[in-house]
Protein backbone atom coordinates (compact mmCIF):
# COMPACT_ATOMS: atom_id res chain seq x y z
CA UNK A 1 0.00 0.00 0.00
CA UNK A 2 1.12 3.57 -0.61
CA UNK A 3 1.64 4.58 3.00
CA UNK A 4 3.24 7.58 4.62
CA UNK A 5 5.94 7.32 7.27
CA UNK A 6 3.26 6.95 9.97
CA UNK A 7 1.66 4.04 8.10
CA UNK A 8 -1.44 5.87 6.82
CA UNK A 9 -2.51 6.22 3.20
CA UNK A 10 -1.99 9.75 1.94
CA UNK A 11 -2.80 11.71 -1.19
CA UNK A 12 0.88 12.58 -1.64
CA UNK A 13 1.91 8.90 -1.61
CA UNK A 14 -0.88 7.93 -4.02
CA UNK A 15 -0.20 10.78 -6.44
CA UNK A 16 0.59 9.39 -9.89
CA UNK A 17 -0.93 8.01 -13.07
CA UNK A 18 -2.54 4.57 -13.20
CA UNK A 19 -3.48 2.75 -16.41
CA UNK A 20 -5.16 -0.46 -17.50
CA UNK A 21 -7.67 -2.00 -19.88
CA UNK A 22 -10.75 -3.04 -17.94
CA UNK A 23 -13.60 -5.36 -18.91
CA UNK A 24 -16.68 -3.77 -20.44
CA UNK A 25 -20.16 -5.34 -20.62
CA UNK A 26 -21.13 -3.78 -23.96
CA UNK A 27 -17.77 -3.14 -25.64
CA UNK A 28 -14.47 -4.91 -26.28
CA UNK A 29 -12.70 -3.18 -23.36
CA UNK A 30 -12.27 0.07 -21.53
CA UNK A 31 -8.89 1.80 -21.75
CA UNK A 32 -8.65 3.60 -18.41
CA UNK A 33 -6.14 6.24 -17.29
CA UNK A 34 -6.54 7.78 -13.85
CA UNK A 35 -4.24 10.51 -12.52
CA UNK A 36 -4.38 11.16 -8.78
CA UNK A 37 -2.85 14.42 -7.64
CA UNK A 38 -1.35 15.25 -4.25
CA UNK A 39 -4.05 17.87 -3.61
CA UNK A 40 -6.79 15.15 -3.63
CA UNK A 41 -7.98 15.95 -7.16
CA UNK A 42 -8.06 13.56 -10.10
CA UNK A 43 -8.30 13.42 -13.88
CA UNK A 44 -9.89 10.43 -15.56
CA UNK A 45 -9.68 9.58 -19.24
CA UNK A 46 -11.29 6.44 -20.57
CA UNK A 47 -12.09 5.01 -23.96
CA UNK A 48 -14.83 2.48 -24.53
CA UNK A 49 -13.42 0.40 -27.36
CA UNK A 50 -15.48 -1.36 -30.01
CA UNK A 51 -18.92 0.00 -29.16
CA UNK A 52 -21.73 0.15 -31.73
CA UNK A 53 -20.74 3.81 -32.27
CA UNK A 54 -17.03 2.96 -32.51
CA UNK A 55 -14.57 4.05 -29.84
CA UNK A 56 -16.11 6.50 -27.37
CA UNK A 57 -13.95 8.79 -25.23
CA UNK A 58 -14.90 10.01 -21.78
CA UNK A 59 -13.05 12.47 -19.53
CA UNK A 60 -13.74 14.06 -16.18
CA UNK A 61 -12.00 15.58 -13.22
CA UNK A 62 -12.93 16.09 -9.60
CA UNK A 63 -11.92 15.34 -6.05
CA UNK A 64 -11.14 12.04 -4.40
CA UNK A 65 -11.13 10.89 -0.81
CA UNK A 66 -9.19 8.17 0.93
CA UNK A 67 -10.96 5.64 3.15
CA UNK A 68 -7.99 4.72 5.33
CA UNK A 69 -9.93 2.07 7.25
CA UNK A 70 -10.76 0.07 4.10
CA UNK A 71 -7.67 1.06 2.07
CA UNK A 72 -9.80 2.65 -0.67
CA UNK A 73 -9.53 5.63 -2.98
CA UNK A 74 -13.02 6.96 -3.75
CA UNK A 75 -13.67 9.23 -6.75
CA UNK A 76 -16.27 11.86 -5.90
CA UNK A 77 -18.15 12.39 -9.14
CA UNK A 78 -21.65 13.21 -10.30
CA UNK A 79 -21.14 11.13 -13.45
CA UNK A 80 -19.42 7.98 -12.25
CA UNK A 81 -18.92 6.69 -8.74
CA UNK A 82 -15.82 4.54 -8.49
CA UNK A 83 -13.64 3.20 -5.73
CA UNK A 84 -10.29 1.46 -5.86
CA UNK A 85 -8.43 -0.78 -3.45
CA UNK A 86 -4.83 0.29 -2.97
CA UNK A 87 -2.65 -2.79 -3.42
CA UNK A 88 1.06 -2.16 -3.52
CA UNK A 89 1.65 0.47 -6.17
CA UNK A 90 -1.51 -0.48 -8.09
CA UNK A 91 -5.23 0.27 -7.83
CA UNK A 92 -7.96 -2.35 -8.19
CA UNK A 93 -11.40 -1.16 -9.29
CA UNK A 94 -14.13 -2.24 -6.86
CA UNK A 95 -17.78 -3.05 -7.38
CA UNK A 96 -20.51 -0.53 -6.46
CA UNK A 97 -20.32 -1.56 -2.78
CA UNK A 98 -16.54 -1.12 -2.60
CA UNK A 99 -15.76 -4.85 -2.66
CA UNK A 100 -12.84 -6.39 -4.53
CA UNK A 101 -13.69 -8.15 -7.80
CA UNK A 102 -13.20 -11.92 -8.04
CA UNK A 103 -10.75 -11.44 -10.92
CA UNK A 104 -8.48 -8.74 -9.47
CA UNK A 105 -6.04 -8.92 -12.39
CA UNK A 106 -8.74 -7.91 -14.90
CA UNK A 107 -9.58 -4.78 -12.87
CA UNK A 108 -6.06 -3.64 -11.96
CA UNK A 109 -4.68 -0.24 -12.89
CA UNK A 110 -0.90 -0.25 -12.82
CA UNK A 111 1.00 2.81 -11.71
CA UNK A 112 3.01 4.38 -14.52
CA UNK A 113 6.67 5.10 -14.06
CA UNK A 114 6.81 8.68 -12.76
CA UNK A 115 9.56 9.48 -15.29
CA UNK A 116 7.40 8.48 -18.27
CA UNK A 117 4.35 10.24 -19.67
CA UNK A 118 1.04 8.47 -19.07
CA UNK A 119 -0.22 6.26 -21.89
CA UNK A 120 -2.43 8.23 -24.25
CA UNK A 121 -5.89 7.10 -25.28
CA UNK A 122 -6.08 6.82 -29.03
Amino acid sequence: MAESANGALSAMNLAGTYHGTLPCADCSGRDYTLTLKGDSTYELHSRYMGTKEGDVDFSESGNYTIDVTRGLVVLNSEKESASFIVEGSNLIMCDAEGNAPQDKAAYTLMRSNDNEPAPESK
